[in-house]
């Protein structure tokens, strides 16, 4: 049976930290469930707080000392990331990490984030950008 295990709450209680003692205690890798911080170029404002041995390679922040994260800096700011681009996501780097007999340990504070995966929601809306506008 696959399992992943979810740790979430809000900024700055220690997620991240318990997610990388969880996975070097139990042979996991992380996946950032966090709005923000898929962003790249956003890191004071995300709370990316990863340790300064930690570099990008192929796509998630892998480390010599802990865990690889997925998940983070993912798009460029000016670049739209939905809810279903998370989900879609997501749901590979986690089924990459049971693949390879790891245990996925989703991190975040986005709830929407959580239900997608935990809910599996159906979502694929384009956006009405005239629309917005005429709101603006």
């Amino acid at each position: 049976m696959n399992k992943v295990v979810f740790i979430v709450g809000p900024t700055a209680v220690g997620k991240t930290q318990l997610a990388l003692d969880l996975a070097h205690d139990v042979g996991g890798e992380i996946v950032c469930a966090d709005s923000v911080q898929v962003y790249r170029h956003l890191d004071i404002i995300s709370g990316k707080d990863l340790p300064p041995d930690y570099k990008l390679h192929a796509g998630h922040y892998i480390s010599n000392s802990s865990a690889p994260i997925h998940l983070l800096d993912v798009v460029d700011p000016t670049t739209s990331f939905t809810v279903f681009d998370f989900q879609t996501l997501a749901t590979k780097a986690i089924d990459s990490i049971l693949n390879n007999n790891k245990l996925p340990i989703v991190v975040g504070g986005t709830g929407l984030y959580v239900k997608a995966l935990t809910d599996g929601l159906e979502i694929n809306v384009k956006p009405d950008l005239e629309d917005r506008k005429s709101v603006v």
